[in-house]
């Protein structure tokens, strides 16, 4: 389905190539071994149990795990900016000026009637 090929010029490693014709079955057969390697590798990292992984590779319809041959999805392209767009993008992420971003009531309000003195 894929093929490594190592870019002696070109530094983008793996290179996927396209395969016609996949039936059903390979990809079933593809999804089935991806399940069961990645739940065992979780079970030997101890991220889950090794009677959980035992269920999840016997759960019905690929138990949670999705091999999608007919879905392609293309390469982000570069985002360039300039540095007053870089400034704008970041600006917005920053809180306005003397906003508060938590209110607090009862007690741990700044104006409550009882405070810890």
């Amino acid at each position: 389905m894929f093929e490594p090929a190592l870019e002696t010029d070109n530094e983008e490693g793996v290179v996927f190539h396209a395969v016609a014709r996949l039936d059903t079955r390979a990809i079933a057969g593809v999804q089935a071994r991806v399940r069961q390697r990645i739940v065992r590798a979780f079970a030997r990292r101890g991220l889950i149990e090794t009677d959980d992984a035992d269920k999840m590779g016997g759960w019905d319809h690929g138990g949670g795990f999705s091999v999608d041959a007919s879905v392609r999805i293309d390469a982000p392209g570069d985002l360039v900016l300039t540095p007053l767009e870089l400034i704008e993008r970041i600006a917005a992420l920053a809180p306005l000026p003397r906003a508060h971003r938590h209110r607090y009531y009862g007690v741990l309000a700044p104006n409550a009637s009882y405070a810890l003195r």
